[in-house]
């Protein structure tokens, strides 16, 4: 879990920019004056049962912290998409890093 200040908070609205793969959608948007800022979204199509929800959130906020420093300034939204359920802790980690590199967040 990310700490109370780099959590995004949905009232100002979501970010801009979009980047979209088969496994999640990442909405982005860079600001000079905040501190990074992050949610990750796992609806019901992805997993009916909490746990597994809660598993891949888990998962994907480990991988955004080892992958994202805390220096950035960019407000981040991470949708999952249902076939994130296919990959490997391994797999998820290599295309959060592919797409991080594409919409240049690293």
């Amino acid at each position: 879990m990310f700490a109370k200040k780099q959590r995004y908070s949905f009232k100002n609205g979501i970010p801009g920019k979009v980047f979209s793969t088969a496994y999640f959608v990442i909405r982005y948007e860079g600001k000079d004056d905040t501190l990074f800022q992050c949610a990750v979204v796992v609806g019901k199509k992805v997993d009916k049962k909490a746990v597994g929800r809660n598993k891949i959130k888990r998962i994907v906020v480990q991988n955004i912290k080892d992958l994202v420093s805390k220096d950035n300034k960019t407000n981040l939204i991470l949708y999952a998409r249902s076939k994130i359920n296919e990959l490997t802790k391994e797999q998820i980690k290599e295309e959060l890093q592919k797409a991080f590199k594409t919409i240049k967040i690293t």
